[in-house]
């Protein structure tokens, strides 16, 4: 098997709006390093995703066709949900049998204030600034950045990592080969472009302050709790009628 990664920075709030879910992030326990995710079918989303906070860290065997800007390709996304990353695995319309790449999307995040990790760092992945990428696009119109362009040190706003990594066979043919390839180029091509788009066309960026974040922070450690320990203490309640 072989692979490539491609990451793209973006606000957290971008993130949400791009793949038409809501995340909930949270510390957790200590040491805990784990993110709640609710998945919920927003108004407007093409998503087939249900709400799946009940079934934290469980596969999700529904049929999900996320709108990451695939109809140019003419793929289908078939998704089981594994936190803290989603597995979408594409497959060309062209040969027989079809060329298939896995997609893994790994979800990352800092709150505004923290230190972020050194994402730009990192060499074995190639990086993207999505927001780098919008300003350089909107120069010619003469709009001011409404974010400084050192936003990734976390200071501004709520920062977002998606690390794709890409999973694929050596293909033998020649021909497959080709398909191969001209997928994988697609596939990174349209999750920029997505994220661009999205971008452009995005007003509300994340400004949460400290204390809404406690706030937040707070009531998934709550559901937390009651996910992985209170539940087995609860007695079972017995209704009364008088």
């Amino acid at each position: 098997m072989q692979t490539q990664t491609i990451s793209f920075l973006m606000p957290l709030t971008a993130l949400q709006t791009s793949i038409g879910l809501r995340f909930v992030t949270a510390r957790g326990f200590p040491g805990d390093q784990r993110r709640l995710l609710s998945i919920q079918h927003l108004p407007g989303s093409q998503s087939g995703v249900i709400s799946a906070s009940r079934v934290h860290f469980k596969d999700i065997p529904e049929y999900i066709n996320l709108p990451l800007a695939y109809q140019g390709i003419k793929t289908k996304i078939y998704s089981t949900i594994e936190f803290p990353y989603s597995t979408y695995v594409a497959r060309s319309p062209y040969g027989s049998p079809r060329v298939t790449v896995e997609m893994r999307l790994y979800f990352q995040d800092c709150y505004c204030g923290e230190p972020a990790p050194n994402w730009m760092e990192n060499g074995n992945s190639e990086t993207i600034d999505v927001l780098a990428d919008c300003l350089k696009k909107r120069q010619r119109d003469e709009l001011k950045p409404k974010i400084p362009h050192d936003w990734i040190c976390g200071a501004e706003s709520n920062v977002s990592c998606t690390t794709v990594e890409i999973i694929y066979s050596k293909e033998s043919n020649i021909i497959r080969q080709f398909i191969q390839r001209n997928l994988i180029n697609q596939l990174k091509m349209s999750l920029k472009d997505h994220f661009v788009q999205i971008m452009l066309t995005f007003d509300q960026w994340d400004k949460l302050t400290l204390d809404e974040l406690r706030t937040c922070e707070e009531s998934t450690i709550q559901i937390k709790q009651c996910m992985y320990g209170a539940r087995k203490q609860q007695p079972k309640s017995k209704s009364k009628s008088t």
